[in-house]
């Protein structure tokens, strides 16, 4: 009889504790699946585009079929996900905030549009994404950009293999003053995350000019990474650029003098926090130089490969810290830290000039005849990847062209190519750098 009772009680376990999978279908919203799911339960994305904003209140996870192939666009001036729950995964998404722009009653309604928010979580995990914060294209007042990424109060997250944008301010409102740019990751009173194979990016600042106050204030860029009141931080093989500052007094329908011009992003903000960095590049974002002949009009500081204040202990293991750049006497520093805080340097590059293209691991890998390579151009170029097989031979060639400055992404297609290593090489103006990756079919 106990025997018999204790068979029914597994198979009361296994029947209870099993989890579902849901593929969406056109007659679903997301929140409608996520309202009816189990803990446990994971929602595949199959169509390319939603609009909509979403609450994660229940452990589940959430998987796209890829960044550039299932889109989530908020459809409210609300986060366009925001998680409230223990143990979420989401995957192979790019996730956008709404664009702002609401007026009621003289004034620009509302507050910065973010694109992911969570908060009170524990247990998180973040791959493969495209996030980016909302932008304020307001007629008045204005808001900053939104963050792409606010974590808050948040125990044990990782976030691999993701692009991360701010989203730039808009140029002037009412009052012409530019207006900050929204910031990529922003973490606060948070525990134990580790970043892995990431880019984040703060975005500009809105430009000013006095047509109407005389005020002629810039928007400040906003910082790639800030961390505030969190320890624990491990970050690896990661690049965080900080956005540029805004111009100011620079039109030519009314320049101004004795203007005030904000300053860039930081690559990465450290307050109260503990953090080590390993093979991770830090970038100051470049203030703008007015170009009129405007008298008194300031080149202000670019922005600081790393800002330390407030009791933050720092460790950095590889890599390399750039200033922001804009001028001989306006450049940013490549690191700033208080007397209140510490900075330890391993086997790192502290270089202006250090690095300028990055290349990065490609996701997955191995992989199934499709993979993701992404690569950063400090300065405009020519640039080639190409792909070889073992022997050396070349069997692709997904980018042969002159490019600005900026984050690449490319999908490379092994479909006519049988299973292998392959190595994939960066070239640019003397640069160069090769990585391996597997195919398995």
């Amino acid at each position: 009889m106990k025997k018999v009772l204790f068979v029914y009680i597994l198979v009361l376990i296994s029947i209870f504790s099993q989890t579902n999978i849901f593929k969406l279908s056109n007659s679903n919203t997301i929140q409608e699946l996520i309202d009816s799911a189990n803990p446990g339960d994971t929602i595949y994305l199959t169509n390319p585009e939603y609009s909509e904003c979403i609450l994660i209140n229940k452990p589940i996870t959430l998987i796209g079929k890829g960044i550039e192939q299932t889109t989530i666009t908020g459809d409210t001036l609300k986060p366009t996900i925001t998680i409230r729950s223990n143990n979420v995964a989401i995957k192979n998404l790019t996730i956008a905030a709404k664009i702002k722009s609401t007026w009621r009653g003289g004034y620009c309604d509302g507050i910065p549009t973010n694109g992911i928010e969570i908060f009170d979580s524990q247990n998180i995990f973040l791959d493969s994404l495209s996030v980016y914060g909302g932008e304020d294209i307001s007629e008045a007042f204005s808001v900053s950009g939104g963050i792409a990424l606010l974590v808050e109060n948040t125990q044990n997250i990782k976030i691999l293999n993701s692009i991360i944008k701010g989203v730039k301010s808009k140029e002037m409102g009412i009052y012409r003053c530019g207006i900050n740019g929204g910031e990529g990751i922003k973490i606060i009173n948070s525990v134990s995350l580790k970043i892995f194979n990431c880019t984040a990016t703060g975005r500009q600042g809105g430009n000013a000019d006095s047509r109407s106050s005389g005020l002629g204030k810039a928007g400040y860029g906003g910082n790639a990474l800030s961390l505030l009141t969190s320890r624990e931080i491990e970050i690896n093989n990661s690049h965080f650029i900080g956005g540029a500052g805004g111009k100011s007094g620079c039109y030519s329908l009314s320049p101004i003098t004795d203007a005030f011009q904000a300053k860039a992003g930081d690559g990465a903000y450290c307050n109260e926090s503990k953090v080590s960095f390993i093979n991770t590049i830090l970038e100051g974002g470049d203030a703008f130089v007015c170009n009129l002949e405007v008298q008194n009009v300031p080149n202000t500081l670019g922005g600081n490969g790393i800002t330390v204040t407030n009791n933050s202990e720092i460790i950095f293991d590889g890599g390399n810290l750039i200033r922001g750049l804009s001028s001989e006497d306006a450049n940013g520093g490549l690191f700033y830290a208080d007397f209140t805080s510490t900075i330890e340097f391993n086997n790192f590059d502290p270089d202006i000039l250090s690095v300028p293209y990055i290349l990065t691991q490609s996701y997955p890998n191995p992989f199934n005849l499709v993979t993701i390579i992404r690569y950063s151009i400090h300065k405009q170029n020519f640039i080639t990847l190409k792909v070889y097989d073992l022997l050396g031979r070349e069997v692709a060639t997904p980018v042969n062209e002159e490019k600005p400055s900026g984050i690449y992404e490319t999908e490379f297609n092994g479909v006519d190519l049988p299973s292998g290593v392959y190595f994939y090489r960066l070239q640019a103006a003397g640069f160069v750098e090769t990585k391996k990756m597997i195919l398995l079919r």
